[in-house]
């Protein structure tokens, strides 16, 4: 019986040393299950606000998105807006370079007309310079007449008076 009863405490102490060590590697189970969901907790909270400042950083993409899309459209619209005032400017212009023709051709008909009136002008004066000297002329021939005349006149009257 002792033996029996050794071989009981035997047991016993086996079977206590067993569950001493299967509850020492339950706490460690424990221990490193506590650690792991931890961990896991952790990285979620990690994860979350990686996903969190994603989001944020979605919105302000989209929302700079949103400002440079109005922005082009502004820019569009100037663009419209100058293309329109060109076309205007451009418009002006050719009327301009029109009327700048209109006047050139107008400018040298004038003075092809101009030129003509002038040659006419100047043969006529140089016809009339002629006749002025053609008059003078006589007008000479008149006075030597006419002197030659009136010392005639003179030497009669002294006659008539002797």
């Amino acid at each position: 019986m002792e033996s029996e009863r050794l071989e009981k405490k035997d047991s016993t102490n086996h079977i206590e040393i067993e569950f001493r060590s299967l509850k020492s590697e339950v706490e460690l189970l424990r221990s490193a299950i506590e650690i792991a969901e931890t961990k896991f907790q952790e990285e979620q909270i990690q994860n979350t606000v990686k996903i969190r400042n994603a989001y944020e950083f979605i919105e302000q993409i989209k929302l700079e998105l949103s400002q440079k899309e109005t922005e082009l459209e502004r820019k569009k619209a100037e663009i419209k807006k100058l293309k329109e005032n060109l076309m205007h400017k451009e418009n002006e212009l050719q009327g301009v370079v029109d009327e700048n023709e209109r006047l050139n051709f107008t400018l040298e008909k004038i003075t092809s007309l101009s030129s003509k009136k002038e040659q006419e002008l100047q043969k006529e004066l140089n016809r009339l310079d002629e006749c002025v000297a053609a008059l003078k002329g006589e007008m000479m021939d008149k006075e030597t007449t006419l002197q030659s005349i009136s010392e005639e006149n003179e030497i009669l009257k002294m006659e008539i008076n002797r």
